[in-house]
């Protein structure tokens, strides 16, 4: 569904990208903000809705409750290029998370725990690996289901870039990032594991090098 957005907003922009012309298009409206105000006035002066002077109640809500007129200008290109801004990041985080969402739960989980034992809310000489979440072996399941994701998932993103895009160059441009957010990921696990886990730990979990992962983000041909 995000690609079919995208796809069509890059059709729009294109269409109305060779008029050299203004596309601002002026909306005019009413605002009655001022209604709850003087509504509200009106109720606690109520005593003063007879007064035949300048400060009867009901004479000033007549006169303070009216609408205001507003204009707002709206440039139609700026709101198809936010629209379509809007609708690449939004498919590039969600991609980022699907191809991710094992290791980034085990570094959020992990990261909690360490920044509570820092601030001495859970004790300082609370040890990672001794948890049952981020047990070696336990790790190493989450790092071998991520990478069975990647090998599963990517190819079918891929082929779906290339069915709704049909363009290499904005396939390229949207997936950029999509890779920059994976490797960032697998970075942070590397970083994670060298640092809470022993050298024979580290073996058990068996991280992938950032190499072999940027070898399966192979960029949209």
């Amino acid at each position: 569904g995000q690609l079919f957005l995208i796809k069509h907003l890059l059709i729009l922009r294109e269409q109305i990208a060779p008029f050299d012309v203004s596309f601002a298009v002026r909306e005019v409206g009413l605002d009655f903000s001022h209604f709850k105000d003087a509504a509200f006035s009106l109720f606690n002066h109520r005593r003063d809705l007879f007064k035949l002077t300048g400060q009867n109640a009901l004479l000033e809500f007549v006169l303070q409750s009216g609408p205001t007129l507003t204009e707002n200008y709206v440039d139609s290109k700026k709101d198809v290029d936010n629209h379509l801004k809007r609708a690449c990041e939004q498919f590039i985080i969600s991609v980022t998370q699907a191809l991710t969402a094992p290791i980034e739960e085990y570094i959020t989980k992990a990261n909690t725990l360490l920044d509570l034992a820092m601030s001495g809310k859970v004790g300082t000489k609370i040890k990672l690996s001794r948890q049952p979440f981020a047990d070696p072996r336990k790790v190493h399941e989450v790092v071998n289901k991520n990478f069975q994701l990647l090998e599963k998932v990517l190819p079918n993103i891929l082929h779906l870039m290339r069915l709704y895009l049909a363009n290499r160059d904005t396939e390229y441009i949207l997936f950029k990032p999509i890779k920059a957010n994976v490797l960032q990921q697998y970075k942070q696990l590397s970083e994670l594991v060298q640092k809470s886990y022993t050298e024979e730990e580290q073996g058990i979990v068996a991280c992938p090098a950032t190499e072999q992962i940027a070898g399966l983000l192979v960029t949209p041909s």
